[in-house]
């Protein structure tokens, strides 16, 4: 007597567990590839002064923080993303995430020896001419040697595969956001992971500023805006509102933060071959040389 019986969980209820699940896993994974990226990297530019025994710091937070996290972090996104996808669809997520981990391993490496040879050490003197024409190659829009397998390879492989793969990832996953109910954050509304999108844009714009591969991230902006636009069809043939789409509002905010970013650093420092790295460094802040000597250092119009 007063005795109550739980009911059992509906097919219905089930379902939306299940999906509530999966899209608190996206929005989390989203915005750690969004902000931790940012912030480690950011501190390590800052900071590139600085050195822990023969190694720079910017290439020990790479090789303890990063390395794992990129690896972890996008194996974790590709379970929920893909889940209800075709095989053949998960080998191809699979494969780009390998890509990537492989482009920034080759990235890590080249660009701890080329610092150890000309940043810590001056070598550049000692190097062997067969060795100096394969690691070093004069760029066609600049002055300035760049490394070869640190900026251009160590930076083709690791762009490359990030762009198809959230451009796969936008065309595979079939997280739609029907019922509100289902976000992961109370708070949350599309603009949270379109804001994700953007601040992830942002700085995979400057990265490519950095790398001196601007090409490549208009480029993949451009392939991003096609497997959305694609991705959004598919929805409206469906009858489905592309708007709650969670890679949807992702990709879009990420095409938009990275034209943004190159804008805006076109825009402010007229050069959108002058590295990050050169301005934003810790010593050029502290002294105050950026804000108070940009025109004679840079000879740029401002």
């Amino acid at each position: 007597m007063g005795t109550q019986t739980q009911k059992p969980a509906t097919k219905f209820g089930t379902h939306n567990n299940h999906m509530r699940t999966r899209i608190k896993e996206i929005q989390h994974g989203l915005a750690l590839i969004a902000l931790v990226p940012l912030f480690v990297i950011g501190s390590g530019e800052m900071l590139s002064g600085l050195r822990i025994g023969t190694w720079r710091i910017f290439n020990v937070l790479d090789f303890l923080i990063m390395a794992p996290f990129w690896m972890f972090t996008l194996l974790r996104l590709h379970g929920p993303i893909t889940k209800n996808s075709k095989i053949w669809q998960r080998w191809i997520s699979l494969l780009l995430i390998t890509s990537f981990l492989y482009g920034h391993a080759v990235h890590l490496t080249a660009d701890t020896i080329h610092t150890y040879m000309t940043h810590s050490n001056d070598y550049t003197a000692l190097v062997p001419d067969d060795f100096h024409k394969l690691v070093f190659l004069h760029s066609f829009v600049s002055d300035h040697q760049i490394d070869f397998l640190d900026e251009d390879v160590g930076h083709w492989m690791q762009f490359i595969p990030l762009f198809l793969l959230l451009g796969s990832w936008i065309s595979f996953n079939d997280v739609n956001l029907c019922d509100r109910q289902l976000f992961a954050f109370p708070f949350a509304s599309n603009w949270f992971t379109f804001s994700m999108g953007i601040i992830m844009g942002m700085s995979v714009s400057f990265s490519t500023i950095e790398g001196g591969c601007v090409f490549l991230g208009i480029l993949g902006a451009a392939f991003l805006s096609l497997a959305t636009c694609l991705k959004a069809l598919t929805h409206r043939e469906k009858n489905l509102k592309w708007r709650d789409d969670l890679l949807i509002q992702f990709g879009s905010g990420f095409i938009f933060g990275t034209f943004i970013g190159l804008y805006s650093y076109w825009f402010f420092v007229g050069d959108l071959l002058l590295q990050p790295s050169v301005i934003f460094n810790l010593k050029s802040i502290l002294q105050l040389e950026y804000f108070f000597n940009l025109k004679n250092r840079f000879q740029l119009e401002i």
